[in-house]
């Protein structure tokens, strides 16, 4: 046995976040992943083949034993820590890869089980509501391999499922997640002497439970295809590519990404000692559901024990008066040893959100840019699942003005990216009306112990579902789409007030009241109902209504990819 290669990089990415000079830093360990890989070298025909995979939020490992039959298990963990919510997740998944008869077809089937804790938590940090889940999935591919030494043709087509039961004070609830079918294909080959090209497609549709993904289309479709010619130039390789990419997931986006990428890579080969290759990188995508580019250049070195690239990636956005900027500087290095041939990133793999709720809907709207009005950053976030995750990692708590009693105007809260309870929940509601959505805020206060709490009331248009949005969270609220704005108010009190900051339980002594305010001006609120008392409407002691979603990554992702 003898061990082949082992990676450890590190990357450290420098952010301009804005042309106004504002700077970031991030440093990432585990950009990529390794292998310490057992191998039969002595050519022992019984014997098995095991493999060590070390990555980041991943480890694999297969047996491969000498024969038409295929066994992989994968084991993969992600920890989450996100101010309001955090969760700990692994997974466990099984392939096994079959010849279906002298056809050429293989069968290749998956099982995957994983476990998942996780809560949240509001102004306080108090946990509001803790789970457990046991997630689960399988999926069911046939793969075909046709071609030869010139030609090769790669096909795979299947379904797959996953769902998850949660454990928690109120029992256990079972949910389907998510389920749908998709194809990929891989056809390459060389012509001409020495030049190869490589033509890649995958499409992926498929539902997700709108119980658990409160946004999402009843149908959502990813398709990327990806062209790529390598021409050797003496010491270089051209490598011209034209790349194609297109997600559509969100509800209230009629295309959430729709890009074409123009570029291509010069690789010079071994100028730096056997098996060291400086390259050049240049691309150029316009974006075809938005007025908008990204364009991307970067230089580096390439080799079995040392990755370097220095980049840069500037985005740009155009809406009706103004235009979004962000220019990205980064530098990567790994150290790995020995290590195969390593890819050059895609364009996605250059950049990053910063603490983004997860890697489900498409990262646009979510990075802060403090140069835009009120009104400009409401037309950049166009939707209240963008808006909902901005307000929930740009606005920080800050106690009212005047010892508490005072408020602060909704510009007052933009500019400062803070404000107490009602001050942000006002803000909010302004941006969402700004953007067609009926919006309010719900107040309500205990009178005996003289305290109060604020959150939002927010309309979906597109199907009449109403929402409870404190700092971030959102709870989904049942009841008739036309129900008078009081009602909604009290069914929002009575089915989700015990998980807020200020939360009302059966067991609680006190004289409560609620009352609705307009917001739809960015100055004081309006009063749009009188006092109104919570007795008649005790808490129901059930399951909050929250997106539980968001900890699984997306089902499919997190049971089957790696």
């Amino acid at each position: 046995m003898a061990m082949r290669r082992l990676a450890v990089s590190i990357v450290f990415v420098f952010t301009l976040a804005s042309t106004a000079g504002a700077v970031d830093f991030r440093s990432e360990f585990g950009s990529g992943y390794g292998t310490i890989l057992f191998s039969d070298d002595l050519n022992i025909s019984s014997g098995p083949v095991l493999s060590l995979d070390f990555g980041e939020n991943f480890v694999a490992a297969s047996v491969a034993p000498i024969s038409e039959q295929v066994n992989n298990f994968s084991l993969r963990f992600v920890a989450k820590n996100r101010t309001n919510r955090n969760g700990v997740a692994i997974r466990g998944k099984y392939l096994l890869s079959l010849p279906i008869g002298k056809t050429g077809l293989r069968s290749e089937s998956s099982l995957a089980l994983g476990a998942l804790s996780g809560y949240y938590s509001v102004q306080s940090q108090d946990n509001r509501f803790q789970n457990n889940q046991v997630l689960y999935g399988s999926s069911q591919y046939l793969k075909a391999v046709f071609g030869s030494d010139s030609k090769s043709l790669i096909v795979r087509a299947g379904g797959f499922g996953s769902g998850s039961t949660i454990f928690d004070d109120y029992g256990s609830l079972a949910q389907w997640d998510s389920f749908g079918f998709g194809a990929n294909g891989l056809f390459s080959g060389q012509f001409g002497g020495r030049a190869k090209y490589r033509l890649n497609g995958d499409l992926i549709r498929q539902q997700y439970n709108p119980e658990r993904y409160f946004f999402v289309k009843d149908w959502t479709n990813e398709l990327s295809l990806k062209s790529e010619l390598t021409i050797p130039v003496g010491m270089a390789d051209l490598i011209p590519s034209i790349n194609y990419k297109k997600i559509d997931i969100e509800r209230d986006r009629l295309v959430d990404l729709e890009r074409l990428e123009y570029g291509g890579t010069a690789l010079f080969k071994n100028l730096l000692g056997a098996n060291r290759n400086l390259f050049a990188k240049a691309v150029y995508a316009p974006m075809l559901n938005r007025n908008g580019a990204d364009t991307l250049g970067s230089v580096g070195v390439i080799g079995k024990d040392l990755n370097l690239e220095l980049f840069q990636k500037v985005s740009r956005s155009n809406f009706s008066s103004f235009e979004a900027r962000e220019r990205l500087w980064g530098i990567k290095f790994s150290w790995k040893f020995p290590n195969p041939e390593k890819s050059i990133p895609e364009l996605d793999h250059y950049g990053y959100v910063r603490n983004r709720k997860s890697k489900f809907y498409v990262d646009s709207g979510l990075k802060d840019d403090s140069r835009l009005t009120l009104e400009q950053q409401a037309e950049r976030l166009g939707t209240l699942r963008k808006r909902n995750e901005w307000s929930d990692k740009n606005l920080m708590w800050k106690e009212a003005p005047d010892d508490g009693w005072g408020f602060r105007e909704a510009r007052d809260v933009y500019a400062d990216r803070g404000g107490d309870c009602d001050e942000q929940s006002c803000q909010n509601a302004y941006l969402d009306f700004l953007n067609g959505y009926k919006s309010y805020q719900l107040n309500w206060y205990d009178l005996d112990r003289w305290i109060g709490h604020g959150v939002q009331l927010v309309q979906d248009p597109g199907n009449g579902q109403w929402f409870l949005d404190e700092y971030g969270v959102l709870y989904k609220v049942k009841v008739d789409p036309n129900a008078p704005i009081e009602e909604v108010g009290r069914e929002a009190l009575r089915q989700n007030s015990r998980f807020t900051a200020m939360p009302i339980t059966k067991d609680e002594k006190g004289i409560y009241y609620y009352e609705i305010d307009d917001c739809t001006q960015p100055g004081t609120y309006q009063y749009l109902t009188d006092w109104i008392s919570f007795d008649e409407v005790p808490p129901q002691n059930i399951r909050p209504q929250v997106e539980y979603g968001y900890e699984l990554l997306g089902g499919r992702r997190f049971l089957f990819e790696d």
